[in-house]
């Protein structure tokens, strides 16, 4: 049987074709359940696809799906500002959606104020813990990574064990260092997880660190008097990876006095979204059997057959799934067929799956697919 991306009727919609300069993902994750893979054909689509005789709705939530933000932003804020789709209060919750996951907190408070005007009701608020991206929604897991949490003190006899570290995490795309378990930092030491983090920071691979506010305390205390360079370096890359600026210039000018070296300049680290003082937290689908729900966190994209295996192991053990996406910000396109091939699993072997607090692109983007047929969907409350 074929189920098309599509909620409307209409001819056949074309073969996947490339998107944003790649090849839309197949559907190829199929959770054991008693439908057979060979049964069902997932049909995808291009965002261009979406171009004619579509709703403005519909072709931002692909574009955005896309990872092409600034177009879906463009056609929104057309579409609010023309009948007859200025009239309808769902691109609106859109565009504030995109709004506060990119941080902008004066479109969104300036939009609130036409939102009044226009539906003589109250607009959303901007919550008080988004800053936008990933930050609003936490650090996203980097899944299929490698994990380390090393204890005692680092030294140099940790040599072999980071080599090998710094491999696997090249090799699964990923890494998970959780840090709150040291107890104390050799110079040696300080020098290993400092060429670790600059190594895999200049080889694109991303990095999720856990208890960051542990080594920074043992730092503070290493630097005191010491001449051993790695240990002001490593600060000072924790301090970047943390966004912390101030302290970074502050420990800049110390380390230049202290140590008569030019010190390196602030750069923005792309481990800084990944970054939490506390130790880190499960992955997703890591939810024990009794959970209220499955949750997810983070962007859905390459990570996404991980992330529906451990659906279909949730699902085995409820009648009702419930599907929790109040912490994705948003589910890339190629991983949609994977998305509905699961629930269609799962709707076919007598499973409810409602799905929970999906953000207004997320769900605009299930509606556009057709994943409704098949899960209750439940977008996120806005206060």
């Amino acid at each position: 049987m074929v189920f098309p991306f599509f909620r409307k009727s209409g001819p056949k919609p074309p073969a996947a074709v490339d998107v944003a300069g790649g090849r839309a993902a197949p559907a190829e994750f199929v959770p054991p359940t008693s439908v057979s893979p060979a049964a069902i054909e997932v049909e995808e689509i291009a965002a261009e696809a979406f171009s004619d005789g579509s709703s403005a709705e519909e072709e931002a939530a692909v574009l955005y799906a896309n990872d092409r933000v600034e177009q879906a932003l463009a056609t929104l804020i057309q579409c609010t500002r023309e009948a007859p789709c200025r009239n309808d209060p769902r691109p609106w919750l859109m565009l504030f959606e995109l709004y506060q996951l990119g941080g902008e907190r004066q479109s969104f408070e300036e939009l609130a104020l036409e939102f009044v005007v226009q539906f003589e009701r109250s607009a959303p608020a901007w919550p008080e813990t988004a800053g936008g991206g990933a930050e609003a929604n936490g650090p996203a897991a980097v899944r299929g990574a490698a994990e380390f949490a090393p204890r005692g003190v680092l030294s140099a006899d940790d040599a072999p064990t980071f080599q090998r570290l710094r491999q696997a995490a090249g090799e699964g795309g990923g890494l998970r260092l959780d840090l709150s378990k040291i107890t104390g930092m050799e110079a040696s030491g300080s020098e290993l997880l400092l060429d670790l983090l600059q190594g895999l920071k200049k080889s694109g691979v991303k990095v999720q660190l856990g208890g960051t506010g542990n080594p920074v305390g043992l730092l503070k205390e290493a630097i005191r008097g010491a001449q051993a360079p790695s240990h002001w370096l490593l600060l000072l890359e924790l301090y970047q990876i943390l966004g912390m600026r101030t302290e970074f210039e502050e420990l800049a000018i110390d380390y230049a006095v202290t140590l008569e070296i030019s010190p390196p300049s602030w750069e923005r680290s792309p481990h800084s979204a990944q970054a939490q003082h506390g130790p880190l937290q499960a992955q997703n689908g890591e939810a024990s059997p009794d959970a209220e729900a499955y949750r997810v966190t983070g962007v859905i994209s390459g990570n996404s057959e991980q992330i529906l295996r451990g659906l279909a192991q949730y699902a085995a053990a409820h009648g009702e799934v419930r599907l929790d996406l109040s912490q994705v910000p948003r589910v890339d396109f190629g991983c949609v067929g994977n998305f509905l091939n699961a629930l269609m699993q799962l709707n076919a072997g007598g499973k409810r799956v409602r799905i929970q607090g999906a953000n207004e692109m997320v769900a605009a983007l299930f509606s556009v697919m057709g994943i409704e047929q098949f899960a209750t969907l439940e977008r996120k409350k806005w206060r």
